[in-house]
């Protein structure tokens, strides 16, 4: 141990030969194995003439596409390759775009919606879509639309329209009729005066005076019971009355005379120094078919048949009329109300109707007869309607 602590430096010199020599040997044994680990690479493979099988169904899928290429197919709602689908603007948001009919309820032109526009490809771009006729059988696309009861599902009525691309599918032609007004006749006979005084005279003993409004004939003064000359109407009945006219102060005479067709038995109640309408009167007509254009107007008494264009032999008939309807008989049966034409904004105003408590003339004194009252103005003629039936006489005699 003292010789290795005096030769420390030749100590390790041995040391590292030894495992210098050591390192020599191993690196010796692994070259002599080298060749061993080649050894299978060096054999000859066996000799294999099987080839493995081919995956054809890439190269079928591949040589299918090529002989069948691909066909563009437009989608349900239409639309085209190299175009895009039309957008328009939201009615309810003008800042948005979106495509006709893809959303609920849309409208680009109320009251007709998207969607039904589109059913039947109509140009939902057109301004004048509501009232364009593709068809050409004289009823729009909004009469189209609104069917027979003249109120499209969006507005609350039933799903009844009808196909605006066939001639032959259409609303009835009577929803093509309006109301323009209701005719009144003045009646012809006016009672005019008494000949005692009411309060204190026996009605046996009084004459009843008896004027024409058209003063087509002289006054005559007639008791109970008398046929009024050229007419069928007789006097039956007389009820004196008074009122009180609170701005005068006085009572004013509102008797009652009635008289009867001998006829039919319909009575009229003649009102005092008044001017009553005849029971007779008449509805006026608009037929906008086959163009609102060149619309004809015509006249139809109560009670009265009419035909409407273009099947003259159909046969409607006038049931009643009022300021604000019409409600007629259809040929085949059953009922339908003519509603009012709508005002057109460039008509002129109608001129004001009298007032109901206008300031009628003084009152004779009781037992003279009062003077005959002014002619009213004459009755402008009616157009000749559809179908071909005659105006009505302006002033029908009783």
């Amino acid at each position: 141990m003292d010789w290795i602590k005096k030769h420390a430096d030749q100590f390790s010199l041995a040391l590292l030969g030894l495992v210098l020599l050591a390192l020599s040997v191993l690196v010796f044994l692994r070259t002599q194995s080298f060749a061993e680990g080649f050894t299978d690479a060096q054999k000859t493979p066996p000799r294999n003439n099987e080839l493995p099988p081919v995956r054809s169904e890439p190269i079928e899928e591949a040589e299918k596409k090529l002989t069948s290429p691909t066909v563009w197919v437009a989608p349900p709602k239409g639309g085209s390759l190299f175009v895009s689908k039309k957008m328009l603007r939201d009615p309810k948001d003008p800042n948005r775009l979106v495509i006709p009919g893809t959303t609920p309820d849309s409208m680009t032109h109320p009251p007709i919606p998207d969607e039904w526009l589109l059913k039947y490809d109509l140009d939902i771009q057109s301004a004048t879509i509501l009232d364009e006729d593709p068809d050409k059988d004289g009823f729009s696309n909004v009469d189209e639309y609104r069917g027979a009861d003249l109120k499209g599902k969006s507005e609350g009525g039933t799903d009844d329209s009808t196909d605006p691309r066939n001639k032959e599918s259409h609303p009835p032609y009577y929803t093509k009729l309006f109301l323009t007004r209701q005719h009144l006749v003045p009646f012809r006979l006016l009672f005019n005066g008494v000949s005692e005084d009411p309060k204190t005279a026996p009605v046996d003993k009084i004459d009843f005076q008896i004027n024409t409004i058209d003063l087509g004939q002289r006054t005559v003064f007639l008791k109970l019971g008398d046929m009024v000359p050229d007419t069928k109407y007789k006097l039956i009945k007389f009820e004196p009355k008074w009122k009180k006219n609170e701005t005068l102060g006085i009572e004013e005479e509102v008797h009652e005379l009635i008289v009867e067709h001998t006829e039919t038995k319909e009575q009229i109640v003649l009102v005092y120094q008044k001017t009553i309408n005849s029971p007779t009167y008449y509805a006026i007509f608009r037929y906008l078919w086959p163009d609102a254009q060149k619309s004809k107007e015509f006249a139809v008494k109560k009670g009265d048949q009419f035909s409407l264009d273009p099947n003259a032999q159909e046969k409607y008939k006038l049931l009643d009329v009022t300021k604000t309807e019409a409600p007629i008989e259809l040929p085949a049966g059953g009922k339908y109300t003519v509603p009012t034409e709508p005002p057109k904004a460039t008509s002129a105003p109608a001129a004001a109707p009298a007032p109901a408590d206008a300031a009628a003339p003084a009152p004779p004194p009781a037992g003279q007869p009062a003077a005959p009252t002014a002619p009213p103005a004459p009755t402008p003629p009616a157009a000749t309607p559809p179908g071909g039936q005659p105006p009505p006489p302006p002033l029908p005699k009783p």
